[in-house]
């Protein structure tokens, strides 16, 4: 009598399974990562020199004409070798904004603002660029107190 061919289990069908197990496990811990969600009283903010407090700022871009600046709620940490700090004030937004505006060269910049956000939606920052990046940038979780931004592409 002939038995039904079994699947035969080698060291090959192993190794697959494990890999796809592995494979798995390492796209479900994409939990951490966060995100920017527009936001225009964050533009509003920024464009009327409305610097919120409790926050630490950075920007990325060149010293004279940053393209992003963000501020991050003093309770969390940025973990980043790109974005760099900056003691903002309102008359340091306002010469940004004047060169800006004196180099648009008869063009539209479209600005933006917005929140920056945790996995589960918890606002930890603020997010301002004079080009629309935000689909651009990974916010990643590090720990509950770390995070980090990355920098917009062609920002550096």
């Amino acid at each position: 009598m002939n038995t039904p061919n079994r699947l035969r289990v080698t060291g090959s069908t192993r190794l697959f399974f494990l890999v796809a197990i592995a494979f798995m496990v390492s796209c479900a811990g994409t939990g951490n990562h966060g995100k920017l969600v527009h936001n225009d009283k964050v533009k509003k903010a920024f464009e009327t020199y409305q610097i919120p407090p409790n926050h630490t700022y950075y920007y990325s871009g060149p010293d004279a004409l940053p393209r992003a600046i963000i501020g991050i709620r003093n309770e969390y940490h940025l973990e980043s070798k790109f974005w760099k700090p900056v003691e903002l004030t309102q008359m340091l937004l306002k010469r940004w904004f004047d060169i800006v505006n004196a180099s648009r060269n008869g063009f539209t910049l479209n600005h933006n603002g917005s929140d920056i956000l945790t996995p589960d939606g918890s606002q930890i920052g603020i997010w301002y660029a004079v080009i629309n990046w935000k689909d651009r940038v990974t916010v990643k979780m590090i720990d509950d107190k770390n995070v980090n931004v990355s920098l917009p592409s062609g920002s550096r």
